[in-house]
């Protein structure tokens, strides 16, 4: 491995091989996760702040998303796409853009939920459904036929007063 000129290895700090660091106690652990914390104070703050509020909108947003969808819109015969077919070119442009930028952003929050608070699955979903990708119609039917999944989404939809969403065979 070449190292940039003037690089001079630091033997007071740095561990002679991976096998000094790897055995650490939990409590070892937790010191150094203290130490970075206190370290990176702002940016832990951050971070905690941002996943709070993507818990809260997630929570908040996704019941409403899915109980307003329609009971069919999982079915192979529903062209979504005809929602803007018939509207003027420069307002369906605006659409489809916005449409997919928040579709987007759901994806990405969903991902980071996976390992943040939050429901990353049905974020995951809620923005494969706004997004125009290909192949996206098979991920969201193997996502969505998922028993867990499926009995979160039509949880909701009793909670709101609406029938479960139908699937095909």
């Amino acid at each position: 491995m070449k190292h940039p000129p003037g690089w001079k290895k630091n033997t007071e700090t740095m561990p002679e091989s991976p096998a000094e660091v790897l055995p650490l106690s939990p409590a070892t652990w937790w010191q150094a996760l203290g130490a970075l914390a206190s370290e990176y104070h702002h940016e832990v703050v951050l971070v905690a702040s941002l996943s709070a509020l993507m818990l809260v909108a997630s929570a908040i947003a996704l019941p409403f998303i899915v109980v307003n969808m329609r009971p069919d819109y999982f079915m192979p015969d529903k062209d979504l796409a005809k929602s803007f077919r018939y509207r003027h070119p420069a307002l369906r442009a605006l659409g489809l853009i916005v449409k997919n930028t928040v579709g987007a952003l759901l994806l990405v929050v969903g991902i980071a939920m996976l390992v943040l608070p939050g429901q990353g699955i049905l974020t995951i979903l809620m923005g494969l459904m706004l997004s125009d990708v290909p192949g996206k119609r098979r991920l969201e039917l193997w996502l969505v036929k998922r028993p867990p999944v499926l009995r979160a989404l039509n949880w909701m939809r009793e909670k709101g007063g609406k029938e479960p969403f139908e699937l095909p065979m």
